[in-house]
């Protein structure tokens, strides 16, 4: 019983080993700022879901946002929804927003609002993941002390 226990534990821990440490919030961190609103992280690399907060792996990965605007102005519906390839830094939280391009206008961008550090993640391991994943690596930072 005791070793099967000890089993169960040591695969649940090398399953979050193998997990990607970089997120995807669909968030603004700063919320007193009256433009920026709310995405809904749709798909990442091709896997749907209905999750607020996705880890993803560092590398070239692409996603699809949809707008959800909280102001008055409504989002055209032909521009709901947006596919695009995002550079991700390992070890990285991204905060997302949808943003309107003008003040009058109902195309949106999408911007990053924050990012912050991943506590007690390797920049290499995650690198290294990304590779195994298949993940394309162009445009990553290399050392830590190259990232701003």
């Amino acid at each position: 019983m005791k070793k099967s226990i000890a089993l169960l534990c040591s695969l649940l821990l090398a399953g979050c080993a193998t997990a990607p440490m970089s997120l995807l919030e669909g968030q603004p961190y700063h919320r007193s700022n009256p433009n920026r609103f709310p995405v809904n992280i749709v798909a990442v690399n091709g896997h749907y879901s209905m999750q607020h907060s996705r880890q993803v792996y560092a590398g070239v990965n692409t996603i699809i946002v949809d707008a959800v605007s909280a102001s008055s102005r409504r989002v055209a519906s032909d521009a709901r929804e947006k596919t695009l390839a995002f550079v991700v830094q390992p070890c990285t939280r991204y905060y997302l927003a949808m943003e309107f391009v003008r003040s009058l206008s109902l195309d949106w961008r999408l911007v990053v609002d924050h990012t912050e550090p991943v506590g007690g993640c390797n920049p290499q391991e995650e690198i290294e993941k990304s590779k195994r994943a298949g993940i394309p690596l162009a445009d990553i930072v290399q050392s830590k002390g190259d990232m701003k």
